[in-house]
């Protein structure tokens, strides 16, 4: 098992962009940060996509996992798509 260190752990094929990582954090392979914060002992898994986003300290995030993706209505009391696609759900 490698040993991460105080420094953050970035694999070769992650892009990152205006980021901030925390203390033993760790990016996985084809990673891609837009504008992300990440506190300390969190880690990111392999092929994920995270924009515009906090992640707070001792997150785990899973591999190909996409956060942020669009540009959500957070004035309504849910996210899902049932808010604003409701003929999809309802008659």
């Amino acid at each position: 098992m490698k040993r991460l260190a105080p420094t953050p752990t970035i694999h070769p094929t992650a892009t990152l962009t205006r980021y901030s990582l925390g203390r033993y954090t760790e990016v996985g392979a084809r990673v891609i940060l837009n504008e992300v914060e990440m506190g300390d002992y969190a880690y990111v898994e392999h092929d994920s996509d995270i924009a515009y986003a906090r992640i707070g300290k001792f997150c785990s995030i899973a591999a190909m996992t996409r956060i942020n993706p669009g540009n959500h209505p957070m004035w309504r009391a849910s996210q899902n798509h049932f808010t604003y696609r409701a003929a999809a759900y309802f008659e």
